[in-house]
């Protein structure tokens, strides 16, 4: 099953950018909260990009609050690149349910 899931802060609000078939999409900067302290007995957050698509692009860039917070679930795409003789993964969180909390 290829599925994540995480509950974050709106960082800023994104721009409308389009797909090369012309769909509109958004990256979001969310962040999450680590669920253990650090060894100060801290916790500390990370820096989550979610990509958004279509209509809940559209409902962010038009709706979304920053620091408002949202739930995502999604799933992870790998994207393999080569480049001079060398094997990279990179990977993107798509997101395909997103819910706006108050």
């Amino acid at each position: 099953m290829n599925q994540f899931f995480v509950i974050g802060k709106i960082m800023e609000i994104p721009e409308i950018e389009r797909s090369k078939n012309g769909w509109k999409r958004c990256d979001l900067n969310l962040q999450v909260q680590r669920p253990f302290p650090n060894a100060q007995g801290q916790y500390e957050f990370d820096q989550i990009v979610v990509q958004l698509w279509r209509g809940a692009a559209e409902t962010l860039v038009a709706t979304g609050q920053i620091d408002g917070w949202m739930s995502v679930r999604g799933r992870i795409q790998t994207n393999i690149v080569e480049k001079e003789g060398r094997t990279y993964h990179n990977y993107s969180l798509i997101a395909e349910n997103v819910e706006y909390l108050h």
